[in-house]
């Protein structure tokens, strides 16, 4: 009788998953520091009220929000700004609104062209510059044709 109490308590115990869950877990645990999950509610949670209550040495602040900036790139802009020529970075992160607003970029597949058409337009003016600064370029003017 006493083994069926202790069996039965045992079972209520037990907290039974759905597949998703289980599966969502199962991902999680894989990607470990991969996953942006647990840093971002790390930040929500502790990290960010405390850093905004005044205290500035919260350990690995700066790192999580970067974290999360970089994996959250087709909103931020995080990877492109990277992956760009310093003296393009700005133009990048402004061409990429300015592209998101005018075609009403809602899906990650519309954001992510939008990603590859300012970053393969980038590249071409790194090395156009590039370029031009090996071999100059003279300029066509009235005067060459006279």
């Amino acid at each position: 009788m006493k083994e069926e109490l202790d069996n039965k308590n045992n079972n209520e115990l037990i907290k039974k998953f759905t597949i998703e869950e289980a599966q969502e877990i199962a991902i999680d645990s894989a990607l470990g520091h991969f996953g942006i999950k647990g840093t971002i509610k790390e930040l929500t949670e502790k990290q960010l009220p405390a850093y905004f209550a005044g205290d500035k040495k919260i350990e690995n602040v700066n790192e999580n929000i970067t974290k999360v900036s970089r994996a959250l790139s087709l909103d931020s802009g995080h990877a492109l700004v990277e992956s760009v020529d310093d003296l393009y970075q700005g133009f990048a992160l402004q061409m990429k609104e300015d592209l998101e607003k005018e075609f009403q970029c809602k899906t990650t597949s519309e954001k992510a062209l939008v990603y590859q058409a300012v970053n393969s337009f980038m590249r071409k003016l790194t090395y156009v510059a590039r370029t031009v600064l090996v071999h100059p370029v003279k300029f066509l003017t009235t005067i060459n044709f006279i």
